[in-house]
């Protein structure tokens, strides 16, 4: 940078801390030959600078930066050549606050240039935090914790969901990466016609008020990603609100001056639309008096307009800036070698920062489907319920092929129960169905002596009992017992107890909905991660308080992951993982064919590896089946191997993980934090240690990771693709080893 002799002047109000890593980075840099920052008061911080008659650069963000534009660029009466400012740069990419509407004549012949796209990433993360926290219903699980209640609920999955985004331009195209990555419908409003109908990730592109209406109308999530001009103020208003879905989801992440605060309070109050997730506004910090305080957790995430503030953001702005002139500097060979370091410097920011960061939040939380809505107390009945009425459906059509009574062995409530009954009886297709009212040797006592074939649909433990008192004729030649295939609605098997009923499952077929949740689990993985990175608790807590509290988060990108257990739902979060930028390491059971799979996953095997993932990874995930070989492996020792900052996740079976141990990591800061979904025990007993973590430590789900409202859809699309094969040579997947317990 000694290419040019010039002074910087630094102009911005932002925190204290910030500014000495912009300072820091600016140092970095090196070059000019004076750098000096304002401490609050443009025209006494910069007067000596102003009498000097030396060349300036001028670095801007916030109102400081329109004060200093005002008194440095005063001299517009001159010739571009005798300009004391030579360049402005603005940090932010909004302009917004400048009002350069004002400013026309001093910054006539002055090159002004903005840090567009050097944050999309961590925006587009933001548009995926908030569409997981309403979805996961944080504010619930933090709740229900928060007076020890075991409280599993239906999610709600973002997979087919609709989203417009209005403003699409380079944070749109960033969100709409992640967003195809999550199999979401998008479209793009644009301000002016578009060259093309669909862009590279899928999004359809359209412009004009009648489409925007129409997105409007059709979205789940309506993105909000406008610059703050005169035509786009106060464009969000009781109108728009008016226009959308009962149940979409208002995200604002563009300019605050685009949205009437007062009529999306009023939209959010009186149900017109489902919730919003607000970062910016039109006066900040946000007034005492603004009404969107009162809003409850439940229909507003409010955010600091923090969404973009992570130090990385900070430190690619000033890389780009730097870069930005020196590129205008100097020749094309001297050009390409700085280039060169550029990457090389932006590489060593990226890797060796992350001490800097330990933050923030995430998500996520689930928008209760109005199917769904009066079994609210019910879920996880409500869902086997749904299941068994779907199946009635799906027998009339196609299941009239065998001759076997379905004998249905699953712990729901006796309402629903009767209701999946007339259902059943209703559409036919099985010689008889037959229901547990939850003593299996009462309720299928005919069936057992009738001799007729069965075909066994089990779940919870009222599926083992079922599994012990239909199976015992283990005695006879394989063509004569009575069970012809059992299908387990659930993929993990451990509450069966297999183990013990070698003898009795042996010549049955029995399949499990392996690879039907794979998808609802990975966004758990994702809404977990972005749980701890952007700091949930906190945005809750401080607008409890009527607290304005911008505060930094961590993006996910160049993060590590380890997925001890990489099968198809390790596979399904690769895909979201990869998406986000992340480095992902699958550990497996045995040696893969391949190093690295489609996903860009470097696939490993043995303890010694398992070891190293451990030791390096920034997120941990544990998807191992639950056997006597995995029983509570990852214990003290294990979790001593991981760094300080890393973050556990449990989405796989309860047994695999000892909770006094992980407790223990956690209270003693021996792991920055844990997201778990599954337990040794379920309901998790009252004296266990995990109900008394804090939240910023655990984030605690009650099995229900896999309970969104395509559950139903999914199980039997699931058990009509394997009955299909019923009564041929065997099945074609989701086949259990009975000697190992699961899939093959």
């Amino acid at each position: 940078m000694n290419v040019f002799d010039c002074t910087l002047c630094v102009a911005t109000t932002i925190s204290q801390f910030l500014l000495d890593e912009v300072m820091k980075e600016v140092s970095l840099h090196g070059g000019f030959k004076h750098v000096v920052r304002c401490h609050g008061n443009p025209q006494e911080d910069f007067m000596d600078v102003k009498q000097s008659g030396e060349p300036i650069v001028l670095l801007i963000a916030n109102k400081a930066g329109r004060e200093a534009l005002k008194f440095l660029c005063d001299d517009y009466h001159l010739p571009k050549e005798q300009r004391r400012v030579r360049w402005i740069h603005s940090i932010s990419s909004g302009l917004d606050s400048y009002k350069l509407n004002e400013l026309v004549k001093e910054l006539q012949d002055i090159p002004l240039t903005n840090a567009r796209g050097c944050y999309s990433s961590i925006l587009a993360e933001h548009v995926m935090y908030s569409m997981l926290y309403f979805y996961r219903q944080t504010w619930r699980s933090l709740a229900s914790r928060a007076e020890h209640k075991w409280d599993p609920f239906l999610m709600v999955e973002l997979r087919g969901r609709k989203v417009g985004i209005i403003g699409y331009g380079d944070i749109g195209q960033a969100s709409a990466k992640l967003l195809s990555a999550f199999g979401m419908e998008v479209t793009g409003v644009r301000r002016s016609a578009p060259t093309k109908e669909v862009d590279e990730y899928g999004v359809r592109l359209v412009h004009g008020d009648a489409e925007r209406e129409r997105v409007l109308r059709e979205s789940d999530f309506v993105v909000n990603i406008l610059p703050g001009t005169e035509e786009t103020k106060r464009f969000f208003n009781k109108e728009l609100f008016s226009m959308m879905k009962p149940s979409a989801v208002y995200i604002s992440i563009g300019r605050g001056i685009t949205q009437n605060e007062d009529d999306l309070a009023c939209a959010l109050r009186d149900g017109v639309i489902r919730g919003a997730s607000v970062d910016v506004f039109e006066r900040e910090p946000l007034p005492a008096e603004s009404p969107l305080w009162d809003i409850s957790d439940d229909k507003l995430l409010l955010t600091a307009h923090s969404a973009d503030r992570t130090v990385y953001s900070v430190f690619f702005s000033l890389a780009f800036f730097c870069f930005w002139w020196n590129a205008n500097e100097m020749p094309p060979r001297q050009l390409c070698c700085r280039f060169f370091f550029f990457f090389l410097h932006m590489a060593f920011v990226f890797y060796k920062w992350e001490f800097v960061l330990f933050i923030i939040t995430s998500f996520l939380i689930i928008l209760l489907n109005s199917l769904f809505f009066f079994f609210f107390f019910y879920p996880q009945f409500c869902v086997f319920a749904c299941i068994l009425i779907k199946l009635s459906l799906y027998s009339r059509l196609t299941m009239n092929v065998f001759d076997c009574t379905l004998c249905v062995a699953t712990t729901i409530s006796q309402f629903l129960l009767d209701e999946v009954m007339k259902e059943v009886s209703l559409h036919g297709g099985f010689k008889h169905v037959v229901r547990c009212h939850g003593n299996p040797q009462e309720d299928f006592m005919d069936v057992k002596q009738s001799g007729e074939p069965i075909v066994l649909l089990i779940a919870n433990k009222a599926g083992r009992e079922a599994l012990k008192f239909l199976c015992d004729d283990y005695h006879l030649p394989k063509e004569q017992r009575r069970v012809r295939w059992i299908h387990s609605i659930s993929s993990g098997l451990d509450s069966y107890k297999l183990n013990e009923l070698v003898k009795e499952l042996q010549d049955i077929p029995l399949t499990n909905a392996r690879g039907c949740y794979s998808s609802i689990l990975a966004e758990h993985v994702m809404y977990s991660m972005l749980y701890f990175y952007r700091q949930t608790w906190r945005s809750l807590a401080s607008r409890a308080e009527h607290k304005w509290d911008p505060f930094l988060m961590v993006e996910l990108r160049g993060r590590k992951v380890g997925i001890i257990g990489y099968g198809d739902i390790g596979q399904a979060s690769a895909k979201l993982l990869s998406a986000f930028g992340m480095e992902v390491t699958g550990v497996k059971r045995s040696a893969s064919t391949k190093e690295v799979d489609e996903y860009g996953v470097r696939l490993v095997h043995g303890d010694a590896e398992r070891e190293r993932v451990l030791r390096e990874s920034d997120f941990v995930v544990n998807i191992l089946p639950g056997t006597e070989e995995t029983k509570q492996l990852f214990n003290k020792e294990l979790f001593s191997m991981m760094k300080p900052s890393a973050v556990y996740i449990s989405i796989g079976r309860g047994i695999t993980q000892n909770e006094d141990d992980l407790a223990c990591a956690l209270r003693d800061g021996v792991i920055r934090g844990a997201a778990v979904d599954v337990f040794e025990r379920e309901p998790l007993p009252a004296e266990s240690p995990l109900w008394d973590i804090s939240d910023d430590k655990l984030l605690l789900t009650y099995h229900s990771a896999v309970l969104s409202d395509g559950f139903c859809k999914k199980a039997i699309d699931c058990f009509m693709l394997l009955a299909r094969d019923f009564g041929s040579d065997g099945f074609a997947s989701n086949v259990i080893q009975i000697d190992k317990f699961y899939c093959g």
